[in-house]
């Protein structure tokens, strides 16, 4: 947030904060970010705000949110810390005054001045295979002269290819592959370039080395492996999210896909109104708190592990484990059940958990009128 003070119609900047949010914060709704960052304000700069009113320009309804009687949480506490400043609220008109002309004369190039090129990677590469292995040599260039070796050994079967679009591409699998590679390149800035033989001896030199075996990797040269090809990798990332229970809301949510039952398609619509979906990451909503990161099985299990008997575990029942859960921020939906069945298996729970004294069965009680005969 700009702090700008106006005088005789020119506006000049006072002091500016910026502020990454951190950990909870950054699942926070959008109003509740917004007040956020003008109660960080007020802290950081709250001696102009008891000296002066305050006007901030904002184009969202923020001060209905915080005025409204059926605002509850965080926002209620911010609410009555703002209530001691003199702040008034008014819509984000276009800004005007001196600073956007600082800032037109500062960054508009002159008539004989012309724009910066942009600093340009070059990077030579070539590939190599044989019956044992196959591997890569690449070299970069930095603009600044600075020159990177690599080494990649490729640990399945290849076959030498090109994508510069000479050759027709006839196998059903390297067409795959060749679409693959063009959709990944597709959005960067770049040029293929086919040199001789003799100008890419470095590259040539580490690919034949990197098929070799045993591979040897010389001095200052980084070396990987390649398990697996791009378009493999692309499968098994399908076959295994098919089993999630994410999958069928995400892909509602990103590419509005529906089963094909309408019942279970209606189900499915009332079941995502309560997540969202933020860079491709699954979020639970909330009345009263922030959005629940949600997690597949693999991930719930690790979690719940950490927090029952991690650094900051103390072994908890399930049900303080469920909430201790939630309040880290995850959620799916067998957690109460999940977290029954870890305490029952956990094994020092099971040996230093409190003695039940009481009996299994009810005590009989044993009548006898002549106890002695």
């Amino acid at each position: 947030m700009a702090l700008v003070r106006e005088e005789d119609k020119v506006q000049g900047p006072v002091y500016i904060i910026s502020r990454a949010l951190r950990g909870a914060e950054e699942r926070y709704p959008q109003m509740e970010k917004l007040a956020f960052a003008l109660v960080t304000t007020t802290r950081k700069l709250k001696p102009y705000f008891q000296a002066h009113t305050i006007i901030i320009l904002i184009d969202k309804p923020l001060q209905k949110a915080m005025n409204s009687p059926e605002t509850a949480g965080r926002i209620t506490l911010w609410a009555v810390e703002l209530s001691e400043f003199d702040i008034q609220y008014r819509p984000l008109t276009t800004v005007k005054g001196q600073v956007v002309a600082d800032f037109i004369a500062k960054f508009t190039l002159m008539e004989d001045q012309g724009a910066e090129e942009i600093p340009m990677w070059s990077i030579h590469t070539n590939g190599s295979s044989n019956r044992h292995a196959g591997g890569v040599g690449v070299v970069l260039h930095t603009p600044k002269g600075d020159k990177i070796k690599c080494m990649i050994h490729l640990d399945f079967f290849t076959t030498n290819n090109e994508v510069n679009g000479s050759y027709e591409c006839k196998n059903e699998r390297k067409k795959r592959y060749l679409e693959e590679v063009k959709g990944r390149i597709s959005n960067l800035q770049m040029k293929l370039v086919q040199i001789p033989r003799e100008e890419n001896q470095c590259a040539d030199q580490l690919a034949k080395a990197t098929s070799a075996k045993p591979m040897i990797v010389p001095d200052q040269v980084l070396s990987f492996v390649q398990l697996s090809s791009l378009i493999e990798n692309t499968d098994m990332k399908e076959v295994s999210e098919e089993r999630c229970w994410l999958t069928p809301i995400a892909a509602y949510l990103k590419n509005n896909e529906l089963p094909d039952n309408k019942e279970a398609a209606r189900k499915l619509k009332v079941k995502a109104a309560r997540f969202i979906l933020i860079k491709d990451v699954l979020y639970k909503r909330g009345f009263s708190r922030p959005y629940l990161r949600c997690l597949a099985s693999k991930e719930a299990d690790y979690i719940i592990r950490e927090v029952h008997e991690g650094i900051c575990g103390n072994h908890s029942e399930s049900r303080s484990l469920v909430h201790k859960l939630v309040q880290a921020g995850y959620y799916w939906p067998t957690m109460q059940k999940d977290a029954d069945a870890y305490v029952r298996a956990c094994d020092k729970c099971q040996r230093f958990d409190n003695l039940i004294r009481q009996p299994t069965e009810e005590l009989t009680l044993m009548m006898a009128p002549w106890p002695f005969v």
